[in-house]
């Protein structure tokens, strides 16, 4: 009663799954099939658990049984060769990728970082101010021009200073911690969570801290103004906490003020200022470089300003010659064996054979694009801890991510050679023909067909004057017949 029962019902709800019109005649055959081993093996006295379990591991595939009898095993796996070789794959791959990296990185946060808007009042007033070397390169400013622009420039609110530095949190690690003159939260209109601002009295060993290194490695300590951290082995008495929304400094853990009061010396600092009202980045500037000539301050570059809303998006740039590097790199590794394609002859075919073609390498290079700016936010907000790791970690993130770029690029061009250019199926049924120990007599070549008839492509493998390219050769209507069997 055990088997016939449970054996019944597993059958029974199964040869629903089945074609109607063959499921009366397929249930009967399989509740046979099962009752006649479970009763020859208690004749025998052989009904172990381990024989039961068999049993029923055979009533449950009567399931996916029923499925091949509807839809039919070698139509399906027909259609599951079609899609594996179509083109909709190959398109489908990185639009799951792009989905898998929204899904780890909480909707593209990375990109979204880089294109919010700043977290402070009037952002569009707020320019960082530069100054170009010798070279032509941007790079921070010195002290003692700071200090004129500060005490002089009328073009300005205010302008701020900072340094990046790095201490030593324990034996192992550095982190990230900047210091900034008293009134660089105030000019960017930041009031702190915790605690309070700078001020211009506030000791060197004054600290505010990050919101990300309060929350995490503070427990968010509800406590910790008036307290004491140690950086580089000394004690920084904490006055606040920033808020969560900070844009500048990613992966920074803690303030500390500096004062810039000794114009005599020359060490750069970098400095962001906030235009008055009015005022045009061209006007700051000739009033910036006046004020130099009359306080005979020696500079090799006049200094230049740029939006911070600009500024901020310099990485893509770089994310951007970095991809460009990809796409160059993957063309000379196409150019060594120099591939040809199968293109049709009918102009309909050809538009739609290229268009394949482009949107498959653009899908491609936007995928790994996304994967490495994601991946490299999440490293730098996570894992940050000083200047080797920002040097080594950024080189070794980018150039995996550009060898994976030239690898895509690689791989479309192989990919699109042994498509069809009529249907876009990959190319199956490969022949080899010719002779390796006579490859100018016989040069060795590869034949490649459409399984839908609509051509064959000839490959040669040996690469020399003698050896023909790649040939495209239509078949006519009488070979379709053939295929579609």
């Amino acid at each position: 009663m055990e088997a016939s029962h449970l054996c019944r019902v597993l059958i029974r709800s199964a040869s629903w799954l089945a074609p109607a019109a063959r499921r009366k005649q397929w249930r009967a055959r399989r509740e046979y099939e099962a009752w006649n081993w479970w009763a020859l093996l208690a004749e025998r006295g052989e009904l172990t658990p381990r024989r039961k379990r068999e049993i029923y591991r055979f009533c449950l595939a009567s399931y996916p049984e029923a499925l091949w009898l509807r839809f039919g095993r070698e139509e399906t796996a027909a259609a599951v060769r079609r899609w594996y070789r179509g083109p909709a794959l190959a398109l489908l791959v990185p639009l799951l990728a792009a989905g898998l990296i929204a899904a780890l990185s909480g909707g593209f946060r990375g990109i979204r970082t880089f294109f919010a808007p700043l977290p402070y009042p009037n952002p569009s007033e707020l320019v960082v101010v530069m100054q170009q070397d010798s070279m032509g390169s941007q790079q921070s400013v010195p002290q003692h021009a700071f200090a004129v622009w500060r005490d002089e420039a009328q073009s300005f609110q205010g302008i701020a200073g900072y340094q990046r530095r790095w201490m030593r949190i324990d034996p192992l690690h550095f982190r990230l911690v900047p210091a900034v003159t008293p009134n660089y939260f105030s000019l960017l209109g930041l009031k702190p969570l915790l605690g309070r601002d700078f001020r211009e009295d506030d000791p060197p060993d004054t600290a505010l801290l990050s919101y990300g290194y309060w929350q995490s490695d503070l427990k968010r300590d509800a406590n910790i103004v008036g307290r004491s951290i140690q950086l580089d082995g000394r004690p920084f008495k904490v006055i606040g906490v920033l808020p969560r929304r900070f844009g500048v400094f990613t992966g920074a853990i803690a303030f500390t003020p500096m004062q810039v009061n000794q114009p005599w010396r020359r060490f750069l600092i970098g400095a962001i200022a906030r235009l008055k009202l009015g005022v045009s980045i061209d006007a700051a500037q000739r009033e910036m470089l006046r004020l130099l000539k009359t306080n005979e301050v020696r500079y090799s570059q006049p200094p230049t300003l740029t939006p911070l809303n600009l500024r901020r998006l310099t990485p893509l740039l770089w994310y951007g010659v970095g991809l460009l590097f990809a796409i160059v790199i993957g063309a000379g590794m196409v150019q060594v064996r120099k591939p040809g394609f199968a293109v049709s002859h009918a102009s309909r075919s050809r538009v739609r054979y290229w268009a394949f073609f482009i949107a498959k390498i653009v899908l491609l290079l936007a995928a790994v694009m996304l994967a490495w700016i994601e991946l490299a936010e999440a490293i730098q907000l996570r894992f940050d801890s000083g200047v080797m790791h920002d040097l080594i970690g950024g080189l070794l993130l980018s150039a995996a991510f550009i060898v994976a770029g030239a690898c895509a690029v690689y791989w479309s061009f192989y990919d699109q050679r042994s498509r069809c250019p009529e249907c876009l199926q990959r190319l199956t049924l490969p022949v080899t023909i010719g002779s390796w120990s006579s490859p100018l007599l016989d040069p060795v070549t590869t034949e490649l067909v459409c399984e839908r008839g609509h051509g064959a492509l000839c490959l040669p493998e040996t690469h020399s004057s003698s050896s023909e390219r790649e040939r495209w050769t239509e078949l006519d209507e009488s070979w379709k017949e053939l295929f579609m069997k």
